[in-house]
């Protein structure tokens, strides 16, 4: 399986972070990638090993347009609220991504030692988020593309039938 334009992708507005893992783990492993880890709280979403890089992944799904606690659980949100989520999960995500950048290099956190027990040979790491396919997740990050791109960050959209695009991407 490999990657699609982002055209080819399907939106849906209910497409939960599990899913988006789920998705993007079977397509790793299609692609002949190993999965060395899974995330656990305050670690990486997924942690897999392909080729010759270490791909160490945060993942997010698709804000839903309804409120998920509170008194007013079930409700719909403002569009308002649903676009600033929207840019808040995108930022969330790319700084997970530079924690765990710092995380790599210093060897300061248990999924790196675990990472580095299950391979042997110096290899180099990609950073990626992966966002379940949304146009809202396109929007936000066509007004921070220069400065993803300037992090060297990969951005991969996903949809739930599982094909994926790559929105940013090193070359």
């Amino acid at each position: 399986m490999g990657f699609v334009t982002c055209d080819k992708l399907t939106q849906d507005d209910e497409f939960m972070e599990t899913e988006v893992v789920q998705k993007l783990e079977r397509l790793l492993v299609d692609m002949g990638c190993t999965i060395i880890y899974e995330g656990k709280l305050r670690d990486p979403d997924v942690v897999a090993y392909c080729g010759d890089s270490l791909l160490i992944i945060e993942a997010k799904g698709v804000p839903t347009k309804f409120k998920v606690m509170g008194r007013d659980k079930g409700k719909p949100k403002s569009e308002s609220t649903v676009r600033v989520q929207f840019r808040h999960w995108l930022a969330e995500v790319i700084a997970e991504l530079m924690e765990r950048e710092c995380q790599w290099y210093t060897k300061s956190a248990g999924w790196v030692k675990e990472a580095f027990s299950m391979i042997s040979q110096k290899i180099s790491a990609k950073y990626i988020a992966v966002f379940g396919y949304h146009e809202k997740y396109i929007n936000v990050l066509e007004k921070k593309k220069q400065a993803v791109e300037r992090l060297g960050y990969e951005i991969w959209l996903i949809d739930k039938e599982g094909k994926v695009c790559k929105y940013l991407a090193q070359s």
